[in-house]
This record gives structure tokens, C-alpha cells and sequence, in this order.
């Protein structure tokens, strides 16, 4: 596979759209970029929260919120 990777705006809790990502392919990494304005106070490691949950989705229902920060999503591009 490759590797590959996406910069989404945090959002409500469940579906995020990352553009290219399917099911089949493997989650390999999400970061939550913590912010207020400019500034990163914080990283926040929240892969286990997340799955693949179709083309174009990855998923965190009943988890945290991201609203108001940068989600990095990387993961690995096994189906084509």
C-alpha cells in the first residue's frame, strides 16, 4: 500500500470526511492539533477513537470533539 495523509477541521463527534480514505484501507495515525487562534498548545493522540467507516469517511461517534482544531489522518491506501 501507500502511505497517505489528510489535514481536516475537527468537528462534532462522528463523521469526518478524508478525501480518498475507504474501507479496506488501514487507519494508521489521527492527531487532534489543540488550538486557540494560532497557537498549538497541544497534540492529542486519538486514533483509537476513529475507524474507516466508508469512501471518503472516517468515523468517532459517541467519542471527543474536535471542534476548533486540525485533525491529521494518516493512513495507508489499500483498496483501489
Amino acid at each position: 500500500g501507500f502511505a497517505k495523509h489528510a489535514l481536516i477541521a475537527g468537528g462534532a463527534a462522528g463523521n469526518h470526511t478524508v478525501t480518498g480514505v475507504k474501507a479496506g484501507d488501514e487507519l494508521n495515525e489521527v492527531l487532534v492539533f489543540v488550538g486557540a487562534g494560532v497557537a498549538v498548545t497541544d497534540i492529542t493522540d486519538m486514533t483509537a477513537d476513529f475507524t474507516i467507516s466508508g469512501t471518503d469517511t472516517i468515523n468517532n461517534t459517541g467519542k471527543t470533539d474536535t471542534s476548533g482544531n486540525k485533525v491529521l489522518v494518516r493512513y495507508t491506501k489499500l483498496t483501489v
